[in-house]
């Protein structure tokens, strides 16, 4: 082999050297680089983007993956849980420590008292009429044994379209004042309670009572209002009330009372009543009882303030006082007397089947 062979030999073999060395670096620096997640160029000659990748996530704990529905909260565990409860449907069974002082003038600081009773309430689909069913609403103390108890109850609220009166004055420019009078029902039946006036054995019962409500204020969705209330019932009393007799009165009954739903969620609620009762005997002419008036107001705070097993559990708290035109003993000849008793109860109550609050009403 010549000079000038070896030479292009030598040459040839430094390029394919240099070419293979080139090649294995184009091929580490392909690997070291990210993915390249353009496509190349369609038919069109326009370039696309590939799509990102989907996340998979794990179902819930509790199976359920669809949308949460209203009144319910799902956790960053994928846990629903319920948030929201109607004081107006539901069942309660409550307990408490009821200190009070009877009628006869004895204080009790240690009774316990146990409370229960069924609600339901609904709204029409115009939005303008709410009607609420209580079913036996009432309380049992124990230390000395007292119940108090209404077997069934009715109430009717309205919103009316059109005002009743339409006031306009001149002062300036004519102006127009609507009055509206939102008129509604209430109806209680099967009131019962024991020794209304501390006597023991005495008991009452009023079998009904029938009343017209006026609303002085009223949320938009009515579950809150302040109202006034009056009407008649008939009532019996029987035991040593009136020498072992049994006796049926009528109660012209009047009140003041309000019922408003607090809280951004609605889990606060703030009832007051102010009562009072003129009592007459049930003849076709009225004559006076020895016992002839009743004044009575109470208030009672609760809030709902956890849930077990999305069954919500709250504190309450209420304080009643009363005083009666009465003698602990009626007998001819001994004028009547004052008598007067206050509660104050402090407690828990656990309601079952309550929904969440719908949401309100807006016209």
């Amino acid at each position: 082999m010549t000079h000038s062979n070896r030479k292009v030999g030598a040459i040839a073999a430094g390029a394919a050297i240099a070419g293979a060395m080139m090649l294995a670096g184009v091929g580490a620096q392909a690997q070291d680089a990210p993915p390249d997640l353009t496509l190349r160029k369609d038919a069109s000659g326009e370039a696309t983007i590939a799509p990102p990748a989907a996340v998979v996530t794990t179902p819930p704990e509790d199976g359920f993956a669809g949308e949460v529905p209203w009144g319910f909260y799902r956790d960053r565990q994928g846990r629903m849980m319920q948030v929201s409860f109607d004081f107006g449907r539901r069942l309660w069974l409550g307990v408490g420590y009821a200190p009070h002082r009877t009628p006869a003038g004895q204080t009790e600081i240690s009774p316990a008292a146990f409370d229960f009773g069924v609600t339901y309430d609904e709204l029409s689909e115009s939005g303008r009429t709410r009607r609420r069913f209580t079913v036996l609403d009432g309380q049992v103390r124990l230390h000395d044994f007292g119940l108090d108890v209404t077997g069934f109850r009715y109430d009717l609220s309205h919103r009316y379209i059109h005002p009743l009166l339409r006031i306009t004055t001149f002062v300036k420019d004519p102006a127009r004042h609507d009055l509206y009078l939102n008129v509604g029902l209430y109806s209680e039946a099967l009131h019962f309670e024991t020794e209304p006036r501390g006597i023991e054995g005495e008991q009452s019962l009023t079998i009904a009572n029938l009343q017209g409500t006026l609303d002085l204020w009223q949320s938009e969705d009515l579950r809150s209002y302040v109202r006034l209330r009056a009407g008649p019932g008939i009532e019996m009393r029987f035991g040593p009330w009136a020498q072992e007799t049994r006796y049926v009165g009528i109660l012209p009954q009047a009140t003041l009372e309000g019922n408003i739903v607090m809280g951004q969620r609605a889990m606060q609620r703030l009832n007051f009543r102010l009562r009072g009762e003129l009592l007459r005997s049930a003849t076709w002419h009225a004559e006076q009882l020895p016992g002839n008036w009743i004044a009575a107001v109470d208030a009672a705070y609760e809030a709902i303030v956890i849930a077990i097993n999305d069954q919500p559990v709250s504190l309450r708290f209420a304080a009643s006082a009363f005083l009666r035109d009465d003698a602990r003993q009626i007998a001819a000849g001994i004028p009547t007397a004052q008598v007067w008793g206050w509660t104050g109860t402090a407690g828990v109550r656990m309601a079952f089947f309550s929904p969440p609050v719908p949401q309100a009403f807006r016209r």
